[in-house]
């Protein structure tokens, strides 16, 4: 399914949809750390560009499993088959893409981008 709306309205549709049933996607970032991907991503095809939210983990030595860190929003290129990620940070969508477009683009009109939500298992629900 493909919700479409404007990047400022993402966090709030996050906020009010259950994802519980869509499996997340595991990731290797370096020895000792895995990111756990959100399933779902949202898609802006100005800047030909995927978000998933995430979560880093560590390995814990002591209790043998990946333990989660820390919150992060990943920025990919649009193809989900690219498994590369461009940049990921500690924060929510807005200030990611703000603070990875380094000005490029004024805020008010990173707000305004067209988005499309992508959430690939909810029509098996």
């Amino acid at each position: 399914m493909k919700k479409h709306c404007r990047l400022t309205d993402v966090e709030k549709y996050l906020e009010e949809t259950d994802f519980a049933e869509i499996p997340d996607d595991v990731v290797e970032l370096e020895e000792g750390y895995q990111l756990v991907l959100s399933g779902w991503y949202v898609n802006i095809p100005e800047l030909h560009l995927r978000l998933h939210e995430g979560v880093v983990g560590y390995w814990d030595e002591k209790m043998k499993e990946y333990m989660p860190d820390f919150c992060v929003t990943v920025i990919y290129p649009e193809n989900p088959a690219e498994k590369e990620y461009l940049y990921y940070e500690q924060d929510g969508m807005m200030t990611t893409m703000v603070n990875w477009l380094h000005g490029k683009m004024p805020i008010d009109m990173i707000e305004q981008l067209a988005c499309e939500m992508v959430i690939p298992q909810e029509s098996n629900m």
